[in-house]
């Protein structure tokens, strides 16, 4: 049995910090060490002011870095996701299910992730200068309601 791998992705203004110790937590638990490898976390552009890529973007260089060599034969991904790591994450597997992709994510624990949007991000929306993360997060937008159908009409929840 081949190993498979944990992914950790944080969330709006997070870092590789955000996960503290709980990496070194998991590689010292015997039974998962000897299932899973435990890749650093995965860390992207963001910032409490929700500037930088908007959610699809990240979804998208969330593939890229999977993609890496030293990632790439991983058949089977779990992924750990806090707040908009988790729509990042969700984004990715309906991506990857539209694309016909084969399906290297083979579960997603989310952790305080709104999924269907954030009230903060749709008040902050109005403030001229809001981040397009924010915007993306906003309750009723565009990529919020995208993410909630395409999550629906891909089936993935049943994966």
């Amino acid at each position: 049995m081949s190993k498979g791998l944990v992914l950790m992705i944080h969330g709006l203004g997070g870092g590789a910090s955000t996960w503290g110790s709980f990496p070194a937590l998991l590689a010292a638990d015997l039974h998962i060490a000897d299932r899973f490898a435990i890749e650093p976390p995965y860390v992207y552009t963001t910032g409490l002011a929700g500037r930088g890529p908007g959610i699809a973007d990240l979804a998208r260089e969330l593939a890229t870095h999977l993609n890496r060599p030293e990632l790439a034969d991983y058949s089977q991904i779990a992924i750990l996701a806090h707040s908009l790591g988790g729509l990042v994450a969700r984004r990715l597997v309906a991506d990857m299910i539209i694309e016909g992709a084969p399906p290297r994510i083979s579960r997603i624990m989310t952790f305080a992730s709104p999924l269907l949007g954030a009230g903060a991000a749709s008040v902050s929306k109005l403030i001229p200068g809001t981040g397009t993360q924010h915007r993306d997060l906003a309750i009723g937008s565009d990529f919020m309601i995208a993410l909630g159908r395409d999550w629906a009409n891909t089936g993935a929840d049943s994966m």
